[in-house]
């Protein structure tokens, strides 16, 4: 059950970092500077974070001797899983605050 519980987060975050990637193949002038291999870099190792997260529960559940072995691993891996989550929501709230800073108005294409 911890497996599955944990797969399914692990599986949306796998689905963000594709959806990164795209993006960043799509619209890759949009970038400036060193152009689309940060943003794409970045997606990577969200991708790799996720894929990592996902076997490496699996060899613990494996691995594990009792329940409650299985259920701290399922805690640790879900805290990891998270972790860049509430890195981005950090990142969008001072990035926020920086752009109201400089009453930047966006004009639509």
């Amino acid at each position: 059950m911890c497996a599955f519980l944990l797969h399914m987060t692990i599986v949306k975050e796998v689905k963000t970092a594709l959806g990164l990637m795209e993006f960043v193949k799509n619209n890759s002038t949009r970038f400036k500077g060193k152009g689309p291999i940060y943003p794409f870099m970045v997606s990577i190792m969200k991708f790799i974070g996720g894929f990592t997260t996902e076997m490496l529960s699996m060899v613990i559940i494996v691995q594990s001797q009792s329940v409650g072995d299985v259920v701290s691993g399922f805690v640790s891996f879900g805290i990891i899983a998270e972790i860049d989550d509430m890195m981005a929501f950090t990142l969008q709230f001072s990035v926020s605050e920086e752009i109201a800073k400089m009453n930047v108005t966006f004009n639509e294409n």
